[in-house]
């Protein structure tokens, strides 16, 4: 007879981020990373974004970090029924002050963009437009038969 191994059951948790809360059952046995990945689509922040902290009670948050996030698991952190896991969102990582544009930049960028829409015709559909083109421009129409 084959042992049976012991595996932690699943953990109703709130989770809550900026923008939405809902309660998800957890399991002991996830890694961080993999926790994140499952709430990525619940919060609509990246994965790689989160902040997670972990508050039970009235007791001082815990954060839900470690060197190595694929191989933590959730097990290894004082998780209770209903306690609340906080996902916030962490600072954009490219927008240091060595990367942000200049004024003076930004619009250099910009008349490039706007002549590489013009070369390449890259222009928005006007619903409404101011005129028709020629006729003979047209693709012929083709009817459902």
């Amino acid at each position: 007879m084959a042992s049976l191994q012991q595996v932690a059951a699943d953990i109703p948790l709130l989770v809550a981020s900026a923008n939405t809360s809902s309660e998800r059952r957890i399991t002991p046995a996830w890694s961080i990373a993999h926790l994140k990945t499952r709430l990525e689509p619940i919060t609509g922040i990246p994965a790689s974004a989160q902040k997670l902290s972990l508050r039970i009670g009235s007791q001082d948050p815990v954060e839900l970090e470690a060197a190595d996030e694929q191989s933590t698991q959730l097990a290894n952190f004082p998780l209770q029924a209903y306690a609340e896991i906080y996902v916030s969102c962490l600072p954009y990582p490219y927008a240091s002050a060595s990367t942000l544009l200049s004024p003076f930049r930004f619009r250099s960028q910009a008349s490039l963009s706007a002549e590489w829409k013009h070369a390449t015709c890259a222009v928005r559909l006007n619903p409404r437009p101011t005129s028709m083109p020629h006729p003979g421009l047209l693709p012929p129409l083709v009817r459902p038969t």
